[in-house]
């Protein structure tokens, strides 16, 4: 009866608490709710960007915000490079930049046009990485 009473007690602690706590409250409050209607509210986890900082001291560059060109992405990883690398060796300004899908895309090159940044990867970097791709940007942006 004693162990009983004990487990009762303890059972209602943990209700006190969690009410205290908040956790019986709903995630969305009322005034939020319309808002979630209309489509301006989304609550969804899809709508969190969650951006993996370099470590300090990254050899990997980041990306000119209003870059536009060509460059090469030699490759791409679910996870970072680590900094010592062959890749960081082998090229000196290899740019990283986390895509939408998490990915992390590393880059070499800088090129005005894309006829000129195919000839440099079919000549120098086919060779060494498995699936070179040529990627345009504008102002920052990949197109």
């Amino acid at each position: 009866m004693k162990y009983l009473f004990t487990l009762l007690f303890v059972f209602l602690l943990n209700i006190i608490f969690a009410q205290s706590e908040g956790f019986d409250k709903p995630l969305i409050k009322n005034s939020e709710k319309d808002s979630v209607k209309s489509g301006i509210l989304r609550p969804t986890a899809t709508d969190i960007e969650i951006k993996i900082k370099k470590p300090e001291g990254y050899p990997a560059k980041d990306l000119p915000e209003n870059y536009t060109g060509f460059r090469i992405e030699i490759m791409a990883s679910d996870t970072l490079l680590k900094d010592t690398s062959e890749v960081f060796f082998r090229h000196g300004k290899v740019v990283m930049e986390q895509l939408e899908s998490g990915t992390f895309s590393y880059t070499v090159g800088d090129f005005k046009d894309e006829p000129s940044a195919r000839a440099f990867m079919e000549t120098f970097i086919k060779p060494v990485y498995q699936e070179p791709r040529v990627i345009k940007y504008e102002n920052g942006k990949r197109m």
